[in-house]
């Protein structure tokens, strides 16, 4: 994700990709320095949660976007993170929140607790996506933090 990504930056723009796995970071560099985009991604390595508090803490916000797609139970502390980094207007995407659990009224999926997260929440207007994906449906929910 982090070369697509990076490839409809600015001249200016930067990413910041976080990366639970050494390994899976690896793979992006190599990917993202192959692209020739090196230079506009800064490749972070640890829990989610606690990489978004260091990136708070180091005052690099605002973002424009933010792109949630890792564990799904962690999916509303990581919105909640994200939220103080986002720039008002700013969007904010999570991968497969539409799973077929989603659908079940007595479902807890970590998908369908981030759809009520931001359904509720009063800085954002979010939309779900149905996606057809092979072996059947997904979403991908866009929220757009108001001013």
């Amino acid at each position: 994700s982090a070369t697509w990504l990076a490839r409809a930056l600015p001249a200016n723009g930067q990413l910041v990709s976080l990366e639970l796995d050494t390994r899976h970071a690896e793979v992006a560099r190599h990917n993202v320095a192959r692209a020739g985009l090196a230079g506009k991604v800064d490749i972070r390595v640890g829990p989610a949660a606690a990489t978004l508090a260091q990136l708070a803490d180091e005052n690099i916000a605002p973002f424009d976007l933010v792109f949630i797609d890792a564990d799904k139970d962690g999916y509303v502390e990581y919105l909640e993170r994200s939220l103080p980094l986002l720039r008002t207007g700013g969007w904010l995407l999570a991968d497969n929140t539409l799973p077929t659990a989603v659908l079940d009224a007595h479902a807890t999926s970590g998908a369908k607790r981030y759809n009520a997260a931001v359904a509720a929440h009063p800085e954002l207007d979010s939309i779900v996506i149905p996606l057809l994906r092979d072996g059947g449906i997904d979403g991908l929910t866009i929220s757009i933090k108001r001013g």
